[in-house]
């Protein structure tokens, strides 16, 4: 949307749900640690992370979305489907609720290079981090700062001797093929949803 690498980055969008602050007891029901999070095995599975404010964090379910947007709808769609993955989980927890529900973007390219360095005069990008924007992000952002100041390291080298993201399929094939995978994927993560 930028007007960079255009054709070439596949837009997705996935989906959290944050529950009510849990009573003492109830925040007990979930181990003795204040806070932990894990992370999916199966590729775009479920991420569950126990916050030290008391309040538990459920992220699953991916879709294309190629307009960068998603509806209400989706939303909460999937915040039940969030619901629905955190009673299985915690069945002693049935009366809690999801009190907040959102959706994020997520850009990613066919062969996972990020869009990285000056795209146009004065004018620098670090982006498309394949889903996990809180360390790439971060990284990237590091990176062109210290490009920036003239600082020189390993990882910005690699950054910007990295492969440009790869032509994506026309848009009439992704329209169909993107959310037929994503199906697919959601299927062979199974419980684990």
């Amino acid at each position: 949307s930028f007007g960079i690498a255009k054709g070439r980055i596949l837009h997705l969008f996935t989906y959290a749900s944050l529950t009510q602050q849990l009573s003492r007891e109830q925040f007990r029901q979930l181990g003795s640690e204040p806070s932990w999070g894990l992370i999916p095995a199966a590729p775009m599975g479920t991420t569950l992370r126990k916050l030290q404010n008391r309040r538990f964090l459920v992220r699953n379910q991916w879709t294309y979305n190629p307009e960068i947007r998603t509806s209400n709808a989706e939303v909460e769609r999937w915040g039940r489907q969030h619901e629905r993955c955190f009673y299985r989980r915690y069945p002693g927890l049935r009366e809690v609720n999801m009190e907040y529900r959102w959706a994020g973007p997520i850009a990613m390219t066919l062969n996972s290079a990020p869009v990285f360095g000056e795209v146009a005069p004065n004018v620098y990008a670090a982006t498309v981090c394949q889903g996990l924007g809180t360390t790439k992000s971060t990284l990237y952002g590091m990176m062109i700062a210290d490009k920036l100041c003239g600082n020189d390291n390993k990882i910005l080298r690699k950054l910007e001797q990295s492969e440009t993201p790869s032509a994506m399929p026309p848009r009439v094939r992704n329209n169909f093929g993107v959310p037929a995978y994503l199906k697919w994927v959601h299927w062979r993560a199974g419980s684990d949803l």
